[in-house]
């Protein structure tokens, strides 16, 4: 339900910039709804959900005049996000449950910003972007009759991406 953070930066010279940030959410009731388009399976589940997130960046002004100036920045974030108690419902089916998320960006951007007036300038950015999503999630469900047994499915995930 909330967040909270902290961005520490220095200028290192006119033209260098280096900085770091570190912040920390929690929602107590967070819901997720998914449907596999494939298998036509639905997930309904609510629980609570914490993250903390870390980066460092370095920032270099490449030119600058008046009214205009050119920046490259370079910056690493990682995301972890946990979901330890989970419940919910899957095709109607009660189940239980957790994920671990953990996200990690490394981004090259290069910014052109251009001053329109005394109050508004524009700004255009282009970069390229390289992540890594690793998802653990694990499912349990009771699949009923007399001995009331139980299923658990765990599942691990991981993509990762090179946009250029």
């Amino acid at each position: 339900l909330g967040a909270v953070g902290v961005a520490i930066e220095t200028m290192l010279g006119e033209k260098f910039k280096i900085g770091t940030r570190l912040g920390y959410g929690y929602h107590p009731n967070a819901g997720v709804s998914l449907t596999d388009s494939v298998s036509q399976i639905a997930v309904d589940v609510t629980g609570p959900v914490s993250g903390i997130y870390r980066g460092v960046g370095v920032d270099y002004l490449l030119w600058t005049k008046s009214d205009a100036s050119v920046r490259s920045k370079l910056i690493y974030l990682r995301r972890n996000i946990d979901a330890p108690d989970l419940t919910g419902f899957a095709n109607s089916r009660a189940i239980s449950g957790s994920a671990v998320n953990d996200f990690d960006t490394l981004d090259l951007m290069f910014d052109a910003k251009f001053r329109i007036s005394e109050a508004a300038f524009l700004n255009v950015a282009a970069g390229l972007s390289q992540w890594n999503l690793k998802t653990t999630a694990t499912a349990r469900s009771e699949t009923g009759g007399a001995g009331g047994n139980s299923m658990s499915l765990q599942r691990d995930k991981e993509d990762q991406y090179d946009e250029r």
